[in-house]
């Protein structure tokens, strides 16, 4: 494989991470509407705009091996903000997990709500890219 082909190949895969990472987000921003109105007090709680953004994105990117281990490190570093003592936060700690859960639902919901909406974490033939969004695109005449 030429230099050429190896640098084309890499700038591929950045792009397809790039556009992926932009699905996750998305994603996240979605399921935290429904989540705060679902659930009022958790801006109250911290669990906001700001901390999707900055703490829980992370988190949400971070492979981890199942919802649940997903949830106690989204539950953990959601606790970690409010500057509480060991028993205080594991006296918090089971209501939130459960809240999480209920985050990490939403969020995978509107993962597959993406995908089935026609987005793709990276342009592959016959697909176009509009504002970060891939979506199909319809040749001219198509419909006609």
């Amino acid at each position: 494989m030429s230099a050429l082909m190896r640098l084309a190949a890499q700038g591929m895969g950045i792009l397809r991470r790039g556009a992926q990472r932009h699905r996750l987000r998305q994603a996240a921003h979605r399921a935290h509407r429904a989540f705060v109105a679902r659930h009022p007090l958790s801006a109250a709680l911290l669990f906001d705009e700001h901390f999707l953004r900055r703490r829980a994105l992370p988190v949400l990117m971070e492979p981890l091996p199942s919802r649940m281990a997903k949830a106690e490190a989204l539950t953990m570093t959601w606790l970690a903000q409010w500057g509480l003592g060991e028993v205080a936060k594991r006296r918090f700690a089971s209501e939130l997990l459960l809240l999480a859960l209920d985050f990490l639902a939403l969020y995978e919901q509107q993962l597959h709500r993406l995908t089935d909406e026609g987005t793709a974490p990276a342009a592959v033939g016959g697909k176009s890219c509009n504002g970060g969004i891939i979506k199909k695109s319809t040749p001219k005449g198509a419909n006609d």
